[in-house]
């Protein structure tokens, strides 16, 4: 099954509000960053979505980069488009967010579960976010 980028990252803002719980996976009640991906690919029936336990992501041993090398497409370039899943490196340590990019009247934003806010947002992709991302990955079974 294939789905456009639109319906991914319209999806996504369904969840817009939903809490930040660490290891959430369920819509309204609570998503932490890799948890708002999956469900996403699970609503809407990529493949993608059945290959993740409730454990998956976000490990306190730095896992998340390999584990999104095996699972996602790593895109070879850096560059990002509308429902590409960016890897952010947060101040310290491995990278351990993650979060869509989303389009809005013509200019990028970044929708993730945020722990700082407590739930899952959408603000604009500001120089501060660019400047931690570390990878660029395309969930499986989106349209090109």
């Amino acid at each position: 099954m294939t789905v456009t980028r639109q319906q991914v990252i319209a999806c996504a803002r369904g969840y817009l509000g939903t809490p930040y719980h660490h290891q959430g996976r369920l819509k309204g009640v609570g998503v932490d960053c890799i948890g708002l991906a999956i469900a996403v690919a699970a609503d809407l029936g990529l493949v993608v979505a059945a290959q993740y336990p409730i454990d998956y992501g976000r490990d306190p041993d730095g896992s998340l980069p390999a584990t999104l090398d095996r699972d996602c497409t790593l895109l070879a370039d850096a560059t990002y488009q509308e429902a590409d899943l960016l890897l952010i490196r947060n101040l310290k340590g491995p990278p351990r967010h993650c979060g869509l990019v989303g389009l809005l009247n013509g200019e990028f934003t970044l929708i993730h579960a945020w722990d700082k806010r407590g739930m899952v947002v959408e603000h604009d992709l500001t120089e501060w976010w660019q400047q931690r991302i570390v990878s660029v990955y395309q969930l499986p079974g989106i349209e090109q």
